[in-house]
């Protein structure tokens, strides 16, 4: 018995620490996932300059987002923001719909550019619906 309850003790405090790690964490995941996913998805390189996160009041700011342009563009960049803040309901979470109170874009820049073979703008979305696609999402 004893040796049981040693046992569940050194799993308990083992999701502990996971939870804990993951927690204090959050910001430099997010971070690391948006500029990891975000270069595949779109073909570009995307970067971020912070991520703050708070789990309690439902608050996120991203800071300094840039996507460079797809290739074959003369431009370098595609897309700039300041900040993008967003405000959700934490009571919404475990629902069906998450309830959205707020989103704030700062300091927006974007570059529409014609191609060969169409828009900077149509090649990203492209390049996203090929990774959704190639992901398993649906049309």
């Amino acid at each position: 018995m004893k040796k049981i309850l040693i046992g569940v003790a050194i799993v308990v405090v083992l999701i502990g620490g996971g939870v804990w790690y993951f927690v204090s964490n959050l910001d430099s995941i997010v971070k690391a996932a948006i500029e990891d996913v975000g270069s595949q998805a779109t073909k570009t390189k995307v970067t971020l300059q912070s991520v703050k996160l708070s789990i309690r009041s439902g608050e996120g700011a991203l800071k300094g987002f840039n996507m460079t342009n797809p290739a074959g563009f003369k431009t370098d960049r595609a897309m700039r923001f300041g900040e993008v803040r967003v405000k959700i309901d934490t009571g919404s979470v475990t629902k069906d719909v998450i309830r959205i109170k707020e989103v704030v874009i700062s300091a927006p820049e974007i570059t529409y550019e014609l191609g060969g073979g169409g828009s900077n703008i149509q090649t990203i979305q492209k390049n996203v619906d090929d990774f959704a696609k190639s992901m398993g999402a649906g049309g």
